[in-house]
């Protein structure tokens, strides 16, 4: 009876212990995270970019919408004691020039050592919209027509380029922008320099995906001016410029909304199965689930461990009733065991713990 009790103990324990790495969901904070991959197998992985802040309105006359953020993501296999960092973009606002700033990138990227960083997984964020349509005299008196939205986060590791302004960027760089435009969006390898957003990294160590000032959101997104900022990324969105036209002896001035960021993937890992641009209207997000593969050593010991189970429900069933009233140590301390386990009606529960103290009894 010890055997079968120590493998029915074995087979639950390895029940209870048949759980997969726990999942994590990442929400925006402002800063960097880490994540320790529990186990080597396969994860799920998905960022999600975030929207740019929306242009400056007046009365009725809207200002322009921030593009919204891309999504991206696939399953990929990772090492147990892998070190991943992860960076949720924020959301662009409305700068203090009326311009919205561009919304910051989703960032999943491996930590080889303090100066050496893989990206694993990025989601562009989406460009600042632009402050609505104004005429020169008196200053900034609305034409009537609205602000030029953002563009949307990209599911291209380039950065998007705006209709008048400076040109994304690529190879996860920065994008143009500052002087006379909107600041350009932050990437992985670097920031975009005056009035853009801060890079994944600063030379080949951990930069701070600072928002460009003012506007700009977490993860790399650019400072709005008049008109949007870039989207921060892989590769930054360019920062949007404006146009002047006269007009019956006026000026008639026309602010245009950023580039939207790009994103990355890591096929040399793993599979994208998901790629949408312009997917988010708020903070981006990043979602880590684990893929349930068990090992063929943990299903054969499963194995063992169920037919333990099956053994000591069959041996129950052979039970003679009188043994719940004598306590018999031949039947019962394992009659308590599987129904402890496996369950048993209220009356049988009540008989079973009677048995069971018999059973206890010095």
């Amino acid at each position: 009876m010890t055997g079968k009790k120590e493998l029915f103990a074995c087979g639950l324990l390895i029940v209870l212990s048949a759980s997969v790495a726990s999942a994590g969901t990442f929400d925006f904070t402002g800063t960097f995270v880490t994540y320790t991959v529990p186990t080597t197998g396969i994860y799920d992985i998905v960022a999600i970019g975030a929207a740019g802040g929306n242009g400056l309105g007046y009365g009725s006359v809207s200002g322009g919408a921030g593009g919204l953020g891309a999504e991206i993501g696939g399953d990929l296999n990772l090492v147990a004691g892998t070190e991943l960092v992860i960076a949720v973009g924020g959301a662009g606002t409305t700068s203090g020039s009326n311009g919205g700033g561009g919304g910051g990138g989703s960032f999943v990227v491996i930590e080889n050592s303090p100066t050496s960083f893989t990206p694993l997984v990025i989601a562009g964020g989406g460009g600042g919209g632009s402050m609505y349509q104004w005429w020169e005299y008196p200053y900034e008196t609305p034409s009537g027509n609205s602000g030029l939205p953002g563009g949307n986060g990209l599911t291209g590791t380039s950065g998007g380029s705006p209709a008048v302004g400076q040109i994304g960027g690529t190879g996860g760089n920065a994008g143009g922008g500052g002087g006379s435009n909107a600041g350009g969006g932050g990437g992985f390898y670097g920031g975009a320099g005056d009035l853009g957003g801060s890079g994944f990294l600063s030379g080949n160590t951990l930069g701070t995906l600072a928002g460009g000032n003012s506007g700009g959101g977490f993860g790399g997104g650019g400072a709005g001016a008049q008109s949007g900022g870039g989207g921060g990324g892989y590769s930054g969105g360019g920062g949007a410029s404006g146009t002047n036209v006269l007009e019956d002896g006026n000026n008639l001035i026309t602010p245009y909304g950023g580039g939207g960021g790009g994103s990355y993937f890591d096929t040399g890992l793993g599979t994208e199965n998901l790629a949408e641009s312009g997917f988010n209207a708020g903070n981006g997000l990043v979602d880590i689930t684990p893929v349930t593969t068990p090992e063929p050593t943990s299903i054969t010991l499963l194995g063992i461990g169920l037919v333990g189970l099956l053994t000591l429900r069959r041996r129950h069933h052979r039970v003679p009733q009188r043994s719940w009233e004598r306590g018999d140590r031949r039947n019962d301390t394992q009659v308590y065991y599987v129904h402890a386990v496996l369950g048993a009606s209220r009356k049988r529960k009540r008989a079973i713990s009677t048995a069971f103290r018999l059973t206890h009894t010095p």
